[in-house]
């Protein structure tokens, strides 16, 4: 298995300095939760409309719970948090959520584990990932 990457300009721009050139991930397609049903499906031994039926629950689930500002721990896989992002106010006094609030995300931190050799801890999504140069590719739209 690997992820494909292709090299294109930086936007981040130094006066007087050479063009830079950074790598960005190519999607190789996307996988939705009907397909991943039908993977899970043919693994175990659960139907696929039970595995949809839990998908769709954990998902209700986790919003509730992430909106009542818990942590979201799925444990193997990674943990779930809502955040804020924000302008910056002159005093406390000044600050208000309609106007300093842009917006709120969800993010997401991988499960991991420490490395008995080097003690580096290591997400479990990104163990063993090989990255290769994408071989020709079509430009993706803006």
């Amino acid at each position: 298995m690997a992820i494909f990457i292709r090299l294109q300009p930086s936007t981040f721009k130094v006066e007087g300095q050479q063009e830079r050139w950074i790598a960005r991930t190519v999607s190789q397609g996307e996988v939705h939760t009907n397909e991943i049903a039908k993977m899970i499906e043919s693994n175990t031994s659960f139907k696929k409309a039970d595995v949809i039926g839990v998908l769709t629950e954990l998902v209700d689930t986790m919003t509730r719970e992430l909106q009542d500002g818990k942590t979201v721990v799925l444990d193997g896989f990674g943990r779930f948090h809502l955040s804020v992002q924000s302008t910056p106010a002159e005093r406390p006094q000044s600050f208000s959520i309609k106007k300093n609030v842009r917006s709120v995300k969800c993010n997401f931190v991988p499960a991991g584990y420490r490395d008995s050799q080097d003690n580096r801890l290591r997400k479990t999504f990104l163990a063993e990932t090989d990255v290769k140069m994408q071989p020709k590719y079509k430009k993706e739209k803006a």
